[in-house]
């Protein structure tokens, strides 16, 4: 038995140096054809939202807006805002949004446009300016060197996304964070 265990011990050993001398020596052969395309992989998981973007909106910043008296009608007001970027394309199918910081820069109390308080504020648009009626000098004032009474307009052109969402165009808090609007 010793001579077939020895005998197989052997051939192990010479199977083994043969295997380990084979090296591989010139070069590659031409490559073949490409195999066929295999199946798609799984879908992957949708990543994140992106940031909501502010794309052709249209705002300004807050602005210094002075009214004077009509002469021929006492006690009624008139303003004007210079927007030249309010087109009749905006006018008749976007969306305009006019507002008014009555309070101060540093603790805003801003009020969407129309208003009808105490007071009364009423846009009216026209192309390449905002005209704004009212009942009172709504015009900007400084005191203490403190500003008062300024005012922003925003305009959407009617194929912007923002004007698809839903949006309270009426909270400018809301419209703020909505559109990055910056003060």
């Amino acid at each position: 038995m010793k001579k077939i265990n020895l005998f197989r011990f052997a051939l192990l050993l010479t199977v083994v140096f043969v295997f380990a001398s084979c090296a591989k020596d010139g070069d590659d052969g031409p490559q073949g054809p490409p195999g066929p395309a295999g199946p798609a992989g799984p879908q992957g998981v949708a990543g994140p939202a992106g940031p909501i973007g502010t794309a052709n909106v249209i705002y300004s910043n807050w602005l210094d807006v002075s009214f004077q008296e009509d002469p021929d009608n006492a006690g009624n007001w008139q303003g004007q805002i210079v927007a030249a970027k309010l087109n009749n394309d905006i006018i008749s199918k976007g969306e305009i949004k006019v507002y008014v910081n009555v309070n101060t820069p540093t603790e805003p109390v801003v009020l969407a446009l129309p208003v009808h308080l105490a007071f009364t504020i009423v846009p009216i648009f026209e192309i390449g300016a905002i005209t704004l009626l009212s009942d009172i000098d709504a015009g900007t004032e400084t005191t203490a060197g403190e500003k008062y009474f300024q005012y922003r307009y925003v305009l959407i052109p009617g194929g912007a996304p923002a004007r698809m969402a839903t949006v309270d165009w009426n909270n400018y808090d809301a419209v703020k964070k909505y559109l990055n609007l910056k003060d």
